[in-house]
């Protein structure tokens, strides 16, 4: 970038930042920020041309003038600088919708002959926060400032990532641990898996995960023997923190699983409190063949899928066989039935009261897991509309881990269709902030900046989402509805084609197809739409409510509400979003309708549990 090269000799201070382009370093309240390349020249840009619009072919063109690159990465680096600069006041970039960026700032420039008294007692603090942590390190202490951490996925010694579920599910199973303790966000699963790579750049992906340590791994399997070598990092500097190795017999796990953990919360506090040691070290179980069906089972969770849930469920029930008395493992079981519904093919009746039982039998033997909390709270929410009930559970599943990122997103979501959407917001950005890079998380905060009316928001927060998931459909479901209230139909039809294509033709996605189309008045099509959904309802169970949605758009009252009386006899849970689904407004005088909501447990938007 040419821009970052002139006029080396300036430093410019806003608030409490002071950016020195000479030295390529952005300092906050004179502790340096850790900026990639390209996040450093976006920001020296932006500041160059303080108060001024730059539009995005301007900026791509600086910033990226001898290789051709997707906007995305603009909108990524935008991003990253927002969250880096916000201060809780005012947004300093603003964005301009299609065009492109103005920075906003009152902004001093500091030369070598200009207020360097100032600058120089920056560089003196930060020159004592670098001597310090460096004699931190070296005594293998920490201060206190560090609060979060992330466990790369643990890597074979000369496997094959492939052929070994061992090393992502005791990481899994490190994760799970760490986070009960409650003294340390620690990233969750969905966040590392993209570091799942034989070769690992620790650092740089402790930088992207926004930690402050990095815990990597490496693991050899010998018949019965166990060797692990593990090492704790600071990313902004890749200083070790300790680093140890274990020699043992397999059946000794547990042991030295709990020693790791406690070496980590140890390090990242200054006291490990008495509970917390004990949350750390509890099993859910102690017999090594049972746990290790369940770490295979996680392994085939993380994927994802329905062929990855199928694996999943069989290794859960074999884990559950060796130890019937395994709680985790009921709780991975009840995750599952309540995601399978969500998939066409998998009738709610078959599958949400297995997802309970499995829920309360995991409660029976461990009433403080928050994991088999939160999954009952889905159960009864989505097949018993019981939905005061909904609301404890998830709310326990909250006291009880407080860092627990899917129990915030379950409450937000959840909140979200009682329409307490100021509390929905609230939580889901508690969610966004334990789990920045879930794709799913992004995509509902986005979903109430839509609910509210901040349409333009909403979108930007989808395309930004896109930029790193940009085969995860539901952000493409959701940013077409986006694209539908600000009327921009042609947008909205590009993301419900990859919407369609991504999730396999699901019916919810072709439900937004009808949607569209009757939006910009392909009536054709619409009906073309609703055939597939019917023969699709000949050949197997799909949604009731999706095929609803298309009748409702086309403002087909009785097959509307035809329909939706189906998903009701079927217990469908998209019924649970029939208050806040706008294509459902124009039913609301209409007596059956009010008779759904009866029965959904709807009729009074506000829950019955008093707010926390």
């Amino acid at each position: 970038m040419n821009d970052a090269t002139e006029n080396t000799g300036i430093r410019y201070e806003f608030g409490k930042f002071v950016l020195d382009p000479h030295e390529r370093i952005l300092l906050s309240d004179g502790e340096p920020t850790h900026l990639s390349d390209k996040v450093f020249d976006t920001l020296l840009l932006l500041v160059r041309h303080n108060g001024r619009l730059l539009t995005k072919d301007e900026m791509m063109t600086s910033l990226w003038e001898e290789s051709f690159v997707e906007e995305g990465n603009l909108a990524k680096n935008i991003s990253r600088l927002r969250k880096i600069l916000d201060t809780g006041g005012v947004e300093l970039i603003e964005t301009l919708p299609r065009r492109g960026y103005r920075f906003r700032a009152d902004i001093r420039q500091i030369d070598d002959d200009t207020n360097l008294l100032i600058h120089r007692r920056l560089r003196v603090k930060v020159s004592q926060s670098v001597e310090t942590e460096s004699r931190n390190t070296s005594s293998g202490s920490m201060t206190d400032e560090v609060n979060s951490i992330a466990v790369l996925p643990f890597q074979p010694l000369g496997g094959k990532l492939d052929d070994d579920f061992f090393g992502l599910g005791i990481t899994d199973a490190l994760i799970t641990q760490l986070g009960r303790a409650g003294q340390i966000q620690v990233r969750p699963t969905s966040s590392i898996l993209k570091f799942n790579l034989l070769e690992q750049d620790v650092v740089a992906a402790g930088r992207e995960l926004q930690v402050d340590a990095i815990l990597e791994g490496k693991f050899q399997r010998s018949g019965n023997r166990l060797r692990l070598t593990v090492q704790m990092l600071r990313p902004h500097n890749g200083y070790s923190l300790w680093a140890d190795s274990f020699n043992t017999d397999i059946e000794d796990i547990f042991d030295v699983q709990d020693r790791i953990a406690e070496r980590v919360v140890g390090a990242l506090s200054k006291k490990l409190t008495a509970e917390a040691r004990v949350k750390l070290t509890t099993h859910s179980t102690e017999n090594v063949e049972a746990y290790e069906q369940y770490l295979k089972g996680r392994f085939f969770y993380n994927k994802r899928s329905t062929e990855g849930y199928d694996a999943a469920l069989e290794c859960f029930e074999k884990a559950i066989e060796i130890d019937p008395s395994y709680a985790l493992a009921q709780a991975g079981l009840a995750d599952i039935y309540n995601l399978l519904p969500v998939y066409d093919g998998f009738p709610p009746h078959d599958y949400f009261p297995k997802a309970k039982a499995c829920a309360l039998k995991a409660l029976s033997i461990d009433g403080s897991l928050a994991e088999a909390h939160a999954a009952l709270g889905l159960a009864i929410l989505h097949y018993d509309w019981n939905w005061p009930g909904a609301e404890a559970s998830f709310r326990n599943a909250i006291n009880l881990n407080p860092n627990y990122p899917a129990g915030h997103q379950l409450l937000g979501v959840y909140l979200l269709r009682v329409d307490r959407v100021g509390d929905a917001l609230i939580a889901l950005k508690k969610a966004r902030e334990l789990d920045p890079f879930s794709p799913i998380n992004a995509v509902w905060l986005a979903e109430v900046l839509r609910y509210y009316g901040e349409t333009d928001a909403s979108i930007q927060l989808h395309l930004e989402t896109l930029a790193s998931f940009p085969d995860f459909f539901l952000g493409h479901y959701h940013l077409a509805f986006a694209y539908i209230d600000a009327g921009r139909f042609a947008e909205a039809d590009r993301h419900r084609v990859q919407a369609v294509a991504l999730s396999h033709e699901n019916s919810l996605t072709l439900s937004l197809q009808g949607i569209l189309q009757a939006a910009m008045g392909d009536d054709a099509g619409v009906h073309q739409t609703l055939e597939h959904l019917l023969q699709m309802k000949r050949d197997k169970y799909i949604s009731s409510a999706n095929i609803a949605s298309v009748y409702a758009a086309l403002k087909n009252e009785d097959k509307a509400i035809e329909w939706l009386e189906t998903g009701l006899a079927e217990r469908d849970p998209n019924l649970t979003w029939i208050k806040f689904d706008k294509e459902f407004e124009f039913l609301t005088p209409n007596p059956r309708f009010q008779n759904l909501l009866r029965e959904v447990g709807l009729a009074d938007k506000k829950s019955d549990v008093t707010r926390e």
